[in-house]
């Protein structure tokens, strides 16, 4: 099921109908399946971290599973990640400005050992979390902005303040989409980027699924708005969007 030339916001609200489908067909293609296989019968010959690390077809699945396929060349920051205590508040973990690694390193627990990621468990978590990111990838492929709006939906309840969203690369795109702001906010301290970001979003709100629903599809706008710049109907699209309006709609 092609998606291309469908608008992003489209593809999002028929999401209740797409995925099963593409879940699917992830599940059934050929490279996915060798490489469950591939991890399955690799990760039995791990001893310690260091193989993990040592072998590169291994770790780029775990990494991907986590959403850190970018971040396969950073092997020694990485074994200080997963080595590191995330029950320890002072640990490097805790201390990295980047919820994936915490996510990777709370599942592995590799600081105790490598019985973990031999796990059925972990095997099947991974399997399943691969399933997804290469769900999201192939609707994001033909449609740009729905993998960002999909890891949203389903992070938002965990959002509690502006550093829940900084500390993650996909919330704090999709926050700065809806709400109107540049990129080059990140060049600021931390805290300044968290000050904005209290006056343009209500943090209260992002339990309720109707709020999260509305800075989803703020984003998408800006996201399809951008994708349309040179088409006529650019400058319609464009008085919805927060930045063209001036008009803050998430407060």
């Amino acid at each position: 099921m092609a998606l291309t030339g469908i608008s992003a916001l489209a593809v999002y609200k028929g999401l209740d109908r797409l995925e099963p489908i593409r879940k699917e067909l992830v599940a059934r293609d050929p490279s996915f399946k060798n490489d469950i296989a591939n991890f399955k019968t690799r990760v039995k010959e791990v001893e310690d971290v260091d193989d993990l690390l040592d072998d590169y077809r291994l770790l780029s699945t775990v990494l991907e599973a986590y959403g850190l396929e970018s971040e396969i060349n950073k092997r020694g920051f990485i074994k200080e990640i997963l080595i590191s205590d995330p029950t320890d508040p002072e640990s490097l973990v805790n201390r990295a400005n980047d919820n994936r690694y915490r996510d990777l390193a709370v599942d592995l627990r590799a600081y105790a050992g490598v019985n973990t990621l031999k796990s059925s468990d972990f095997a099947a978590k991974v399997e399943s979390r691969l399933t997804q990111i290469r769900f999201e990838k192939s609707l994001d492929a033909e449609s740009p902005g729905i993998r960002q709006a999909i890891r949203f939906q389903q992070e938002a309840a965990n959002i509690k303040s502006p550093f829940d969203i900084l500390g993650n690369p996909i919330l704090r795109d999709v926050a700065l989409g809806a709400t109107g702001l540049p990129l080059e906010i990140v060049y600021q301290t931390v805290e300044a980027q968290g000050r904005t970001l209290e006056k343009r979003l209500d943090f209260e709100k992002f339990q309720d699924p109707k709020y999260v629903d509305r800075v989803i599809q703020q984003y998408l706008i800006s996201v399809d708005t951008a994708a349309t710049a040179n088409s006529a109907t650019a400058g319609i699209v464009s008085l919805f969007t927060p930045a063209a309006s001036g008009i803050n709609l998430l407060i």
